[in-house]
C-alpha cells in the first residue's frame, strides 16, 4: 500500500491518435500539435501549483501517456508522474483526491465510481454520453482533435481547464451529491436490466 496521501487534484488524461508521441515517425506525429498539449498541459500544472495544489500526472495508456507526463515532469519539478506500470496503487486510492481532471474516459468511470468531483474533457462520444448521463454535463468540455471522434471544432484553452477546475473544486460538495445520486440511479439501472435478461433467459427468450 502506497503512503502516499492523495489530497490534491490530479491531471489525468493525454489524447489518443492522431497526438502521437514523438517516439514515433511519419505521419503519425504531429510536431505543433504535441508540443501545443506540452504548453497546455504546463499552463495547466502552474496554476494548480499556485493554488497550492499537488499534482498528480497520472499515464492511462503506456505509450502516449507515459511520454507526456515524462516531458511535463521535466518542466515542472514538483509533480509526480505514475506510469501506467505503477497506475494500479493509484487507482485504490482514487477516491482521497480532492479533485481531479479527467481526459481519459476510464479516468472519468473512476471519479464516477469513486464519488469523486472531476472536470470531464471530451475528445469523443463515450465521455460526452456519460458526463451527461450523470448530470455533469454542465462541467463538460470538449477537446477536438485533428481527425479526431468529434465533429465540431473547440479549440481549447488552458484557461478553459483552469476555470473548469476552480469551478469544481468551489462546487466540490455539490458535485460529490451529484454524484453519489447518479450511483444509486445507476446501479438500479443495472440491476433492473439484469433481472429482465434473467428472466428472458428463464423463459427461453
Amino acid at each position: 500500500t502506497s503512503s502516499r496521501t492523495y489530497s490534491t487534484g490530479a491531471l489525468t488524461g493525454w489524447p489518443p491518435a492522431p497526438y502521437k508521441s514523438p517516439n514515433l515517425t511519419g505521419n503519425d506525429f504531429d510536431s505543433a500539435d504535441y508540443q501545443r498539449q506540452i504548453t497546455i498541459w504546463s499552463d495547466v500544472i502552474t496554476c494548480c501549483i499556485d493554488l497550492g495544489k499537488e499534482v498528480d500526472l497520472i499515464a492511462f495508456t503506456q505509450e502516449n501517456d507515459d511520454v507526456l507526463i515524462d516531458a511535463l515532469k521535466k518542466k515542472h519539478k514538483k509533480v509526480s508522474c505514475i506510469h501506467y506500470s505503477e497506475i494500479e496503487k493509484t487507482v485504490e486510492h482514487w477516491s482521497e483526491y480532492e479533485a481531479v481532471i479527467a481526459m481519459r474516459f476510464h479516468s472519468v468511470v473512476l471519479s464516477i465510481v469513486s464519488g469523486t468531483p472531476f472536470v470531464p474533457i471530451a475528445y469523443g462520444h463515450k465521455t460526452v454520453n456519460l458526463t451527461n448521463t450523470v448530470g455533469m454535463g454542465d462541467y463538460l468540455l470538449k477537446w477536438s482533435l485533428k481527425n479526431g471522434y468529434l465533429e465540431e471544432q473547440n479549440p481549447i484553452e488552458a484557461s478553459d481547464i483552469i476555470n473548469g477546475f476552480t469551478r469544481v473544486l468551489n462546487e466540490k460538495e455539490i458535485i460529490a451529491l451529484k454524484l453519489q445520486k447518479a450511483i444509486t440511479i445507476l446501479r438500479k439501472s443495472a440491476d433492473d436490466a439484469y433481472s429482465e435478461f434473467c428472466a428472458c433467459l428463464k423463459n427461453g427468450e
